[in-house]
């Protein structure tokens, strides 16, 4: 990979904080007359996919669309552009943690959990909101632009220790006027937290994203996965015919009310589901009004920073480091699926492809019927290509400001294990905390793989074998 410039724009590039087949999130700065400078988080294409113009419309259309929406419930985007074949957008650096790491948090360490269904209505409410601007978001000429995020999971909610609750990743949305469209079959997501109605190819609307907010609280308050199951083609199943189970089955200290949402959100017919977020969070804002609990921002903030105080130390000296123009901290902690990142490898399905035709229900829904190309292809296993991977960058304890990063290579991954047979349902110990085991992990178009926690004098630990490989673009079932 080529090393990218110390500046892109009016931007210091200071180091890597994330990276991944598509591109990296690097923390910088941006700095001003009379000493004024801000810390952003700028992440970038990799140059050599800069011929790709699919790849380079979906980037341009993730950075307008988050640009133009303008809520305090979602990550901003201030600028983008070009320099020298790099493509980036700079965004608010966020000072916090994804709520995936508050679910892992509570999943290895139950104790506490009493007011966490609280503190759950209220995340879930702001991230509500955030969303309910970007569907009623409308283009120039004053028409709805139809945008449905499409990814919306655990890895994609941000809280930050200022209270802040952030909706990230635009990048596989769904709106009109965008430059480069989904084709007709396409499935982009986390397998886990897709709609029926995403899995069963139909249209897609609001009320998908208040299907995956469902899932978010569902999981939060059980510390549970909903979905997960041992191969993409069981998880997918799941989504579309397997009966749920009520919050209060598994925690019976869920309150009836936050049960009785969940499952409205959690309705397979649209039609049945809230109308739209704002909905949820008005309902959401009510129960904890109705229960005393008005939790505001500085208490979200204080319980966030409580929960992970260690890291909320090494997210300091990686802000000090970039104000102060020395080097990085010897232990750089990558921001797992934080800054509009997402994490996995990216796959598509085809309505086509012997995948997508397994999940239609056996119940006449007004499906399109499977495509065929008529080439006599087979559908192949869903496995990532062997790609060229984005190297870590060796962050050296003095680099001057202006010297560019570079990036020693990666050693190979080892093999990753077989799958394990398929479940015929879910597993009362796939508990949060654990991490996929095989290759269908929750994905979406355009993640990121994020850097290890490195020490200080040795080498970067080999990648566990059951991480997800960074692929540059996404990958297809062959058609029938």
């Amino acid at each position: 990979m080529a090393e990218i410039a110390p500046t892109l724009g009016r931007y210091e590039v200071r180091f890597r904080l994330a990276q991944g087949g598509m591109g990296s999130v690097y923390l910088g700065r941006a700095r001003g007359i009379g000493g004024i400078e801000k810390v952003v988080a700028i992440k970038t294409l990799h140059s050599h996919l800069a011929h790709d113009e699919s790849l380079v419309r979906m980037f341009l259309d993730e950075a307008r669309l988050s640009a133009a929406i303008n809520h305090p419930n979602v990550c901003t985007v201030f600028d983008f552009g070009e320099q020298d074949g790099t493509h980036y957008m700079v965004m608010e650096y966020l000072d916090g943690e994804p709520l995936q790491k508050v679910y892992k948090h509570f999943a290895a360490k139950p104790e506490g959990t009493e007011e966490l269904q609280f503190f759950a209505a209220r995340i879930i409410a702001d991230a509500a909101e955030g969303l309910h601007a970007a569907h009623e978001l409308k283009g120039t000429d004053g028409e709805p632009l139809e945008v449905v995020h499409r990814d919306i999971s655990p890895h994609n909610i941000f809280l930050t220790y200022d209270g802040a609750v952030k909706v990230v990743d635009f990048g596989v949305a769904h709106a009109k006027k965008r430059m480069e469209e989904t084709r007709a079959g396409e499935i982009k997501g986390k397998y886990e937290y897709l709609a029926p109605e995403q899995v069963t190819n139909k249209k897609v609307d609001r009320r998908t994203d208040v299907w995956a907010l469902g899932i978010c609280l569902w999981e939060l308050l059980t510390l549970q996965r909903l979905f997960r199951r041992d191969g993409f083609h069981a998880t997918l199943s799941a989504v579309v015919r397997e009966d749920l189970k009520r919050p209060s089955e598994l925690n019976p200290n869920v309150s009836p009310e936050l049960d009785a949402l969940v499952m409205r959100m959690l309705a397979r017919e649209p039609a049945d589901r809230p109308s739209s977020a704002r909905e949820v969070g008005r309902a959401l804002r009510g129960f904890l009004t109705q229960r005393g609990k008005l939790i505001d921002a500085t208490e979200i903030g204080e319980w966030v920073a409580g929960l992970f105080p260690e890291d909320r130390k090494k997210r300091l000296a990686q802000q000090n480091a970039v104000r102060s123009a020395q080097s990085a901290p010897d232990v750089v902690e990558p921001l797992p699926q934080d800054l509009s990142v997402g994490s996995g490898i990216s796959r598509t399905l085809r309505p086509g492809s012997a995948g997508a035709a397994a999940f239609r229900p056996s119940a006449p829904e007004n499906v399109p019927p499977p495509r065929s190309s008529g080439s006599g292809m087979r559908s192949i296993p869903l496995q990532p290509r062997s790609a060229p991977q984005a190297p870590p960058i060796s962050v050296p304890r003095q680099v001057p400001a202006a010297a560019p990063l570079s990036a020693p290579p990666r050693p190979p991954p080892p093999a990753p294990p077989a799958p394990p047979p398929p479940a015929s349902g879910p597993s009362p110990d796939a508990t949060l905390d654990d991490e996929p085991e095989q290759p269908s992990a929750p994905t979406i178009v355009g993640g990121m793989e994020t850097l290890g926690e490195r020490p200080a004098n040795g080498p970067p630990p080999a990648p566990a074998p059951s991480a997800p490989t960074a692929i540059t673009a996404p990958h297809r079932l062959a058609p029938e």
